[in-house]
């Protein structure tokens, strides 16, 4: 129970960190005529996708539905629905890779501070049981990180 308050406390953090991150960015300006190349097409749909911060596990179909509410999406004629589906798919691929990155330093930071904490911690002994360490370090951020998320 502990234990998924930690999580459910973590995450509610990262998703407030992530908004307030979202709302400092300035809104870009879309142009307001038809792109008449597919390579600026192609770099605003890019830039239309990261500016609505839409999430690489989201299926075509549903983020197709967001990006068409846009005003900028309709100047994007050129690029056929196919091509839109391309860049879509690098998009994904590259916030995915990103995400992973992340998400592997997170795990790295985590583990080192456990290391850390353990050497500190004056209670370990070659007989120290699991539970000891667990009531005694459940409400770190690490432990949460590493040992819950495992």
């Amino acid at each position: 129970r502990v234990h998924g308050e930690a999580l459910a406390k973590m995450k509610e953090e990262q998703t407030l960190q992530e908004k307030l991150a979202a709302s400092k960015k300035p809104e870009k300006e879309w142009p307001t005529k038809k792109y008449e190349s597919k390579t600026e097409a192609r770099a605003a749909f890019r830039e239309l996708l990261e500016e609505l911060d839409i999430s690489a596990s989201e299926k075509w179909e549903k983020a197709q539905q967001q990006l068409q509410t846009h005003k900028a999406f309709k100047l994007m004629e050129i690029l056929k629905t196919g091509e839109k589906k391309q860049v879509w798919s690098e998009y994904c691929s590259q916030v995915g890779k990103k995400q992973k990155e992340q998400q592997t330093e997170r795990r790295r930071r985590a583990r080192e501070e456990m290391m850390d904490s353990l050497s500190k911690w004056p209670m370990l002994k070659a007989s120290t049981k699991y539970r000891d360490f667990a009531s005694y370090f459940n409400t770190a951020e690490w432990y949460v990180v590493f040992v819950v998320c495992a």
